[in-house]
């Protein structure tokens, strides 16, 4: 059996690129992080668009067939654990 890297665990970046620390800066809580995206600076209003189950790597690998989102601003951030839709969620309202 083949050992296939993209299956591998990605533990959460807490304090870091993850869900968590997404409603602090968006609330103005929290100064804008370096991993979030510069065009954020000075934004009168700023749009989160969460697509539950979609991941980097899958983004990455279909970049030529979702051209419109191929084009944001941003990267790759973690989820958290248990990474499940309502832990989640909840973590991105709550913070």
């Amino acid at each position: 059996i083949s050992h296939d890297d993209s299956l591998d665990a990605c533990p959460p970046a807490y304090g870091g690129p993850c869900l968590d620390g997404l409603m602090p800066v968006l609330t103005g809580s929290m100064p804008r992080p370096d991993w979030m995206p510069d065009c954020m600076d000075g934004a009168r209003s700023i749009v989160l668009l969460l697509l539950d189950g979609l991941g980097w790597r899958q983004l990455e690998e279909r970049r030529a067939a979702l051209t419109n989102l191929s084009d944001l601003s941003g990267g790759p951030i973690t989820s958290v654990a248990p990474s499940t839709t309502a832990t989640a969620l909840t973590t991105v309202s709550t913070g």
